[in-house]
């Protein structure tokens, strides 16, 4: 990499927060740093993908700091969750969007961009701390109360604090590699979210400000964590720590399915799909099966657009009427909305594999190939599969069907800006899930490279 992108696009992103974070700036002109850094940003992680996805090298490091690399398993990831922010701000409401807000929303984002370029596990760790940061020191105000949520995400954090400063200080004895063993599956459940460790995760989506939290969530570190394990595990541990992930990601795909059953709120049943969904591409691709890690890579994909998708459109109706928060009947939003409601019906059918979109398409792989070599998730997928459809559909009627409230009925529908947004949205699913080569192109030598890298891990 003969240009600093790596380097250039977290220097926008830091310097965007740390000017938003200040509270110097009115609000027109933060949404136009908000545009402005998010722009760059992504830019720089489209080239650099470019770059990286276009060279036979196993890293490519950035020129200014070579602590930055590219790899071809983060690169399109990367480069999506770069679009997606600057879609996010994008449409982000005008007048409700604090500048502090988008702030917290730009650490978010460069934390998580350090994470998926570091080429050394401290710069990891550092990086899974700036992207929670702003619920740590209470940027959240609505989450700022909850101290379980704080204390579940400093054990994760920590977690992988101690996971990169082991292997420095300690010798390499049995009682460190158990140790490593029990930190990397902490790390990667509670970050995750897998069951019983999913309190913090939903109810962060329940009471937070779903802007951050989707990108918080669709960050997916843990993922990054299991598809890098060959840098952080020792080779004699590998294969039980990962066949320990792949056994607690199925059971949570399903846990998580039944447990929405219980909700009501469509922020809870969604956060549950999330969960869910997630949960299944991380046991995807701690399979070490050559299919179902390009499935889950795929999947990764689609749950990344597809859940900031459905978030947008809930986002859109909590700003229209109070009631969409905690409905006690159905609403019938979708006759003063129909294109909100048919954006969110499109994302829900997106996330579970409705055939001619990308999850369709992922989700196939994902199944075919986990079949072969863990047979456990041939069985959870289905059906966790299954049980999301209900409560996407379930939400959507409430939302979306019956009589409409008298006070709902000037609501706008979808305006300009997030039509757009949300059609670009859906093309790509749809593109991608009718012509996937384009996709498969990134994703077979991404799971060549995870499976080459679990291979090698479980080296008796």
């Amino acid at each position: 990499m003969n240009f600093p992108f790596l380097t250039i696009g977290w220097l926008a992103l830091a310097t965007g927060a740390a000017i938003l974070l200040s509270r110097k700036i009115g609000l027109r002109s933060a949404r136009s740093v908000a545009v402005g850094s998010t722009g760059l940003a992504f830019a720089c992680l489209f080239a650099s993908a470019w770059t990286v996805m276009g060279s036979t090298d196993v890293l490519v490091r950035d020129p200014w700091f070579p602590w930055f690399a590219g790899d071809p398993i983060a690169a399109a990831p990367m480069a999506l969750l770069g679009a997606l922010m600057l879609v996010n701000v994008w449409i982000s409401s005008r007048v409700r969007t604090r500048p502090e807000a988008l702030g917290a929303f730009l650490l978010i984002g460069s934390g998580t961009m350090m994470a998926y370029v570091a080429a050394h596990p401290l710069v990891l760790a550092a990086g899974w701390w700036i992207c929670c940061a702003p619920l740590l020191v209470g940027t959240w105000d609505e989450v700022g109360a909850h101290r379980s949520i704080k204390g579940q995400v400093i054990v994760a954090c920590t977690a992988m604090t101690l996971l990169a400063l082991l292997p420095m200080i300690a010798p390499a004895t049995e009682a460190v590699h158990w140790a490593l063993a029990a930190l990397f599956v902490l790390a990667v459940a509670l970050r995750h979210g897998l069951f019983p460790l999913h309190g913090w995760l939903i109810g962060a989506f329940e009471h937070g400000p779903l802007l951050r939290i989707t990108l918080l969530f669709n960050g997916q570190l843990a993922l990054l964590l299991v598809a890098r394990s060959k840098t952080l595990l020792p080779l004699a541990i590998a294969t039980p720590v990962l066949e320990v992930i792949c056994v607690l990601a199925c059971l949570a795909s399903l846990i998580a399915g039944v447990r929405a059953f219980a909700e009501r709120k469509p922020r809870r049943v969604i956060a549950y799909v999330l969960v869910s969904v997630s949960a299944s591409v991380l046991a995807g691709l701690a399979s070490g099966d050559i299919k179902a890690i390009a499935g889950a890579m795929l999947l990764w994909l689609a749950l990344s657009v597809a859940s900031t998708g459905i978030v947008a459109v809930l986002r859109a109706l909590e700003a229209r009427t109070t009631f969409a928060f905690d409905p006690r009947d159905h609403l019938g939003l979708g006759a003063p909305a129909p294109r909100l409601a048919v954006f969110f019906l499109i994302f829900g059918l997106a996330l579970i594999g409705l055939p001619g979109t990308l999850g369709f398409i992922a989700e196939d792989l994902l199944f075919h190939g986990a079949l072969e070599r863990f047979p456990l998730l041939g069985v959870t997928l289905p059906l966790a599969t299954a049980l999301n459809a209900i409560h996407l559909l379930r939400t959507y009627y409430l939302l979306f069907h019956g009589r409409l409230p008298h006070h709902a009925a000037k609501i706008p529908d979808a305006l300009d800006r997030e039509r757009w947004s949300l059609g670009i949205f859906v093309a790509f699913l749809i593109i991608l899930g009718l012509v996937p080569n384009i996709a498969i192109t990134w994703a077979g030598p991404a799971a060549e490279r995870v499976r080459s890298s679990l291979s090698e891990l479980t080296i008796p």
